[in-house]
């Protein structure tokens, strides 16, 4: 229903364009801060800006090939913005570094809510540093700062986490999904502990050393072998 609608863009939302065109038929447009301004489908390619939430990945460039992917619906949509407030955090261009539009904006609307909407290729070919990077502060940016766990590394981790509502007591699987040993990777709990365990199939539980930071803690995983786990386990007494 459009109070359902409503609801969700009143909090964190991560669309893509097609999503755009079906909310804008519904009259709930405005509160993604954009609207679709044409849709293509081939020879282009995406544009990072230096937005804050693309980091270090600040001009990068993202190629998909969309026209060699069938129907390119949804592929190359390019935005335009409704409000001088929508942030522009990638332009989509063609071959010849000639900017067409806007590809993927963030907008905090009327209600609250923090929306963020894909124009470019939004669900394929995703594999690059500086997308990773971006998707994370993204996610991070709509669920305001809430995100439970961010590994640091571009690893093929796989994280579930699972904690009290109070993030007091919980646990994290990670899961190496790759094909290849990965040897570190720094893990985010976005937690307050006072003991910090891991786990792993065959070895006893284990003290995980564990660096505080502001909102939280770092951890070192080492040696984690091709679709090997470790189960982080998190506990606050007081």
């Amino acid at each position: 229903t459009d109070s359902d609608l409503t609801t969700m863009l009143s909090g964190g939302v991560l669309m893509d364009a097609v999503a755009l065109d079906v909310l804008a038929e519904r009259g709930l447009g405005h509160l993604t801060g954009v609207h679709l301004a044409k849709r293509l489908d081939n020879g282009l390619r995406e544009r990072f800006t230096d937005d804050m939430l693309n980091g270090t990945a600040s001009d990068e460039v993202r190629d998909a090939r969309i026209e060699f992917w069938g129907d390119a619906t949804g592929m190359g949509d390019v935005l335009e913005p409704l409000s001088a407030d929508v942030r522009v955090l990638t332009t989509i261009e063609d071959y010849f570094s000639r900017p067409v539009g806007p590809g993927m904006t963030a907008f905090e609307n009327e209600l609250g809510g923090r929306v963020v909407v894909m124009g470019y290729a939004p669900w394929i070919f995703l594999h690059s540093i500086g997308k990773r990077l971006q998707l994370q502060n993204v996610a991070d940016w709509i669920s305001r700062d809430s995100l439970p766990v961010r590994v640091e590394e571009t690893v093929p981790i796989v994280s579930v986490v699972r904690l009290s509502a109070d993030r007091k007591r919980g646990a994290v699987m990670l899961l190496n999904a790759g094909m290849d040993p990965i040897p570190e990777a720094t893990v985010h709990l976005r937690m307050q502990s006072e003991q910090v365990r891991c786990m792993a199939p065959g070895r006893p539980c284990t003290a995980l050393p564990a660096e505080p930071v502001a909102d939280g803690h770092l951890v070192a995983l080492r040696n984690i072998e091709p679709w090997d786990m470790r189960m982080v386990l998190v506990n606050t007494t007081s």
